[in-house]
């Protein structure tokens, strides 16, 4: 994503609590961020960024990830970001 970790941190946070998922924590530097959310079923959401010319974001529900689920996050992480 062409935005600073910081800014996709922010984004990543209001995301979550536009889908009504919990938000634990957030932190954030220059080279990367991470936060993490619980749903309402305790699945962990974790939101990891890293900064690699352009910022790479990594997304995983639960320990084996919930592709769906991530795909949701990731569409309104999307739209925070327009």
């Amino acid at each position: 994503m062409d935005a600073s970790t910081q800014v996709v941190a922010a984004a990543s946070k209001r995301a979550l609590e536009e889908l009504e998922i919990r938000v634990i924590s957030a932190e954030s530097s220059k080279l990367d961020a991470l936060v993490v959310g619980r749903t309402a079923i305790d699945r962990r959401v974790r939101i990891s960024t890293e900064r690699e010319g352009i910022s790479k974001v990594s997304i995983r529900v639960g320990t084996l990830g919930e592709e769906e689920m991530s795909r949701q996050i990731l569409d309104a992480l999307k739209k925070q970001l327009d």
